[in-house]
């Protein structure tokens, strides 16, 4: 036995670990980062190999390493471990260690919340071998064509992965009725079915018309909870039944955008009827009662986006005797308005996830109605709705709320919206999207800020908020992973840095639109920046010099963030970019679109520091150049959507070192940049195999008529 210490091998700082695997010949070393891990936690791990087994054990940042030579046992258990702590980008990278990592990375067990996505045109032979190697559970078919060579390879495919396969998204496909009886007749272990968008395969209408296929389904899909029918155009009242028949233990249905007639006295008529025959022609609401009427007791969640639905239909929908019902998703139903809703959750109490998105209808009384009958609610989506502010005087009640959509409630204030977060058990609310609500300033976040201080996604695009309230928002919003600031046009680099300035920087209207102002009588008047700053404006600095005294509250303080998005912040510069950025170890989505101001030095920045970036949107600026993005696509290995349109700085080498590094890019938007040619971007698609979409509207000299974009 040999037994080393290696203090220097190992490198926490709470955050991250670097291990050192000793092989036959060589050592193997990675950097894994490990949120789970600090400086007082302690992890021991046996790492076994062809010839040798190695115990590792790690605390307080030091490394003990114990080595022992003897015959392979197949132990991996602790790697499996190790792994499920990882993001799926951190397992691929951790996979590369060596041939023990590997095998542990394809554990069915991390695989359980990954979803595998293939175009028609990336499926092979050797594709599908890994695949079933890999057992995976999650799969996603894009836009298979119905050329005989496709089903016929798809049947094949089949017997490999279908044995492990649990969740099937075929959305889109072309594929054939037979195609589609034999995939599914393997499919023993599914449990969620997606065919939204087939309407090949429902065009003829004679899907599962032979009472063998039907027996053959109902045995293979017995397992399915899940059924997504969106937006096919062919379906029918006889297509409908037949597909849920052989679904019977289904809890979840979806209907969003479908041609369903929901009112219509020959329907009701033929429904009292009971008329075996179902119609072919038309697919009508009736035909759905009657499938809930049967299987009411297992059903838990409905979606009717994007139809018609109406307030009699929700209220027949909600009468169903025995139906008890968890999600509902109303989203865009324009012909439904607010008495439908207060009928509805009158009989149906035990919501968990309700989105009325974009239904035009409904008002402040469809809100408290809510807020008032259904406690359990955890979910809730009412964005873009005429609400006012009497409309959340109910909000209190929802104890369990956990995500909270008010995106574009435009009427409500910053006083009632605050109060309400201070009323509701704030200890839950994880996120809370007030995205497009004009009325949010800096006295909301001075006023609820410290009670948000679990949230871990926050959206206050297009908000007015300004350099004093992203200070708070740094303060208090420790727990955040996901922040978006997009068309705050009022920070700068002083909030950024956490620096509240004592001088107030007025604005021109004292925050005030010009369009809400009345006119004056005054012609002339002195320059803005010598008026005296108004009474309100003088409080509320004075309240948030009081919660941030002597200390500064940078953007770095939220060192969790995963996704960053500062869209249209015109104001920022380099200088506060480069010492934010080096903090936010964990990013990996960044959108700097028109930061006009930005320059190189914040692409180099992110290059050295923000290495696991996956997703980069730096578009709308001249003043990057080859030299910073050659760099980008150098350092950011793992980059699969990158935005670099309308920088005209750019040249083909930008274009040909994004082909030769960035290999595993999957959407690329080159537009409307002069200096990029036709020719390189062919060369470029060629030589990415993972590229899904690319984007090169208006390059080269096509270019020359854009608009510009300052």
């Amino acid at each position: 036995m040999e037994q080393r210490v290696l203090p220097n091998m190992i490198s926490t700082c709470g955050t991250a670990v670097t291990l050192l695997l000793i092989s036959k010949r060589r050592y193997d070393s990675r950097t894994i980062p490990m949120p789970c891990l600090n400086n007082n936690s302690a992890i021991k791990m046996q790492l076994s190999g062809k010839d040798e087994h190695v115990t590792i054990t790690l605390k307080g940042g030091s490394m003990k390493l114990v080595k022992e030579h003897h015959h392979y046992d197949g132990t991996f258990f602790v790697v499996t471990k190790i792994l499920s702590y990882l993001s799926v980008s951190d397992r691929k990278d951790a996979a590369l260690v060596n041939q023990l990592w590997h095998e542990a990375s394809l554990d069915p067990i991390l695989l359980k919340d990954v979803v595998i996505s293939f175009p028609a045109d990336a499926i092979s032979s050797d594709v599908i071998k890994n695949l079933a190697r890999c057992q995976v559970p999650n799969l996603v078919l894009e836009n298979i064509d119905g050329a005989f060579q496709s089903d016929a390879f798809i049947e094949n495919s089949f017997h490999y992965i279908s044995k492990n396969l649990i969740s099937l998204s075929l959305k889109g496909s072309s594929i054939t009725e037979s195609t589609f009886i034999k995939i599914l007749s393997k499919c023993h272990s599914l449990e969620a079915l997606d065919v939204s968008c087939c309407n090949s395969l429902f065009m003829t209408g004679v899907l599962l018309s032979k009472q063998d296929d039907v027996d053959v389904l109902q045995q293979s899909l017995s397992n399915v909870r899940e059924l997504n029918l969106s937006s096919i155009r062919y379906l029918s009242d006889s297509l409908f039944h037949r597909i849920t028949s052989v679904c019977q233990n289904l809890k979840k249905l979806h209907l969003a955008g479908n041609q369903i007639i929901f009112h219509t006295d020959a329907i009701y008529i033929r429904r009292q009827s009971k008329i075996n025959q179902k119609n072919t022609a038309v697919f009508t609401f009736a035909s759905v009662l009657d499938m809930l009427e049967e299987r009411a007791t297992g059903m838990t969640s409905l979606s009717f986006s994007r139809t018609t639905i109406d307030e009699n239909s929700l209220e027949c929908l909600a009468r169903i005797p025995g139906l008890v019902l968890e999600e509902l998703y109303l989203v865009n139903c324009r012909e439904l308005d607010e008495s439908g809703i207060i009928k509805f959750c009158k009989h149906q109490r035990n919501l968990l996830v309700l989105d009325v998105s974009q239904c035009m209808m409904l008002g402040d009384g469809a809100m408290r109605t809510i807020c008032s009958t259904q406690p359990r609610l955890m979910k809730l989506s009412v964005n873009k709705l005429h609400l006012c502010d009497n409309a959340f005087s109910q909000l209190d009640k929802l104890k369990n709320i956990q995500h909270l959509d008010l995106s574009s409630c435009h009427i409500v204030t910053h006083k009632a919206l605050a109060d309400t977060l201070l009323k509701i058990n704030a200890l839950k609310l994880t996120h809370l999207n007030l995205n497009c609500c004009s009325s949010v300033k800096d006295p909301f976040i001075v006023e609820a800020g410290s009670h948000l201080s679990q949230l871990t996604d926050l959206d206050l695009s297009s908000t007015g908020i300004t350099n004093w309230g992203i200070v708070l928002v740094s303060k208090f919003m420790t727990q955040l992973r996901s922040l978006r600031l997009a068309w705050c046009r009022h920070l700068t680099d002083t909030g950024l840095l956490g620096q509240v300035d004592s001088e107030v920087e007025n604005h021109p209207d004292d925050c005030e639109c010009r369009c809400h102002k009345p006119p004056e009588s005054t012609i002339f008047r002195k320059p803005s920046k010598y008026r005296k700053p108004s009474s309100h404006t003088l409080e509320q600095m004075e309240q948030v010099l009081a919660l941030t005294g002597d200390n500064i509250y940078p953007l770095s303080e939220l060192c969790l963030l995963e996704r960053l998005d500062l869209t249209a912040c015109a104001k920022i510069t380099d200088n506060s970019l480069l010492v934010i950025l080096p903090r936010l170890l964990y990013l990996q989505s960044l959108k700097l679109a028109m930061c006009s101001q930005l320059t190189d030095e914040t692409l180099h920045v992110i290059a050295r520091h923000n290495m696991i970036l996956e997703e980069l949107d730096i578009s709308n600026n001249l003043k990057y150049t080859d030299r910073g993005v050659m760099t980008i696509a150098q350092r950011l290995r793992r980059l699969t959507h990158l935005n670099i349109s309308n920088c005209d700085g750019l040249s083909d080498s930008s274009v040909h070192a994004v082909r030769r590094h960035c290999r595993w890019l999957k959407c690329l938007n080159v537009s409307m940049n002069i200096q990029i040619t036709d020719e390189a971007v062919e060369h470029l698609e060629n030589g990415l195999q993972h590229l899904q979409q690319l984007q090169k509207r208006m390059i080269g000299k096509t270019a020359n008529n854009k608009i510009p974009c300052d």
